[in-house]
């Protein structure tokens, strides 16, 4: 049995059917080629993301070492700052009070509370705590003023060598000026003389020093006993005039 031949409309629908099958075919592909695109774009940009939170976290980590440096530097976050506190005498009911540092050098009641209780400490005689007192003159004096001292206290006929000869010394007045950059105390004191506590005389006199604050490095762990430095460099005493005699 011989096969009839398509006519014309039944090519034209094999064709447009082809055609619809193959664009069918092609969006396919192309729907395909898009969603892999797709995917690729994901996978890059996570891996970017990934990049970034990495890179975020090692900035942090820098930040937070930094952090725990400078937070170790400055430990301990309570700072104690040292101070002498030195009450001036019984008379007055206050206090100066000295960081304890280079500056004390400037604190000039400091100095004139210091310069005071020298003079007091060396011209005093008791016989009582002389020993305890001279000790703390030899701390605050040069080696050449403390020798002088010393020379004194040594000789016989001087007063420190009679027991039975007492001195009682008041501060009158101290100046303090500069002398060629040099600080000069100018102390005025009342001083009487006691034998087996009766009067021999009162007089005045002048006293002329110099000196310096060689301020020590403290540890803290054993304070000195001469914490400021204060040192006398120079000193020399006149006597100005008899206030009374008693004889």
């Amino acid at each position: 049995m011989k096969e009839k031949p398509f006519n014309s409309e039944q090519l034209i629908y094999l064709e447009e059917l082809l055609s619809h099958q193959e664009k069918h075919l092609e969006s396919k592909l192309s729907g395909f080629s898009v969603n892999d695109l797709d995917m690729q774009s994901v996978f890059r940009l996570e891996r970017n993301r990934l990049k970034i939170a990495y890179r975020l976290l090692g900035l942090m980590s820098f930040i937070a070492l930094v952090l725990a440096i400078v937070l170790i530097s400055i430990l301990p976050l309570q700072k104690t700052e040292h101070h002498f506190v030195d009450f001036l005498n019984q008379d007055k009911h206050y206090a100066i009070i000295q960081r304890a540092d280079k500056s004390i050098s400037s604190n000039e009641a400091l100095a004139r509370s210091l310069i005071g209780a020298y003079v007091l400490n060396r011209e005093s005689i008791n016989r009582i705590d002389d020993k305890s007192r001279y000790e703390l003159v030899r701390l605050q004096s040069s080696s050449k003023v403390w020798q002088r001292f010393e020379d004194l206290i040594k000789a016989q006929n001087s007063i420190y060598a009679q027991s039975h000869l007492e001195r009682e010394v008041h501060i009158v007045n101290i100046a303090i000026y500069q002398q060629d950059n040099n600080p000069i105390a100018s102390v005025s004191i009342a001083a009487k003389l006691l034998n087996e506590n009766k009067l021999v005389y009162e007089k005045r006199y002048k006293i002329v020093l110099s000196y310096l604050f060689d301020t020590p490095d403290f540890d803290y762990a054993s304070m000195p006993k001469n914490p400021t430095g204060f040192k006398i460099t120079r000193y020399s005493i006149t006597e100005i005039a008899p206030i009374s005699r008693n004889d």
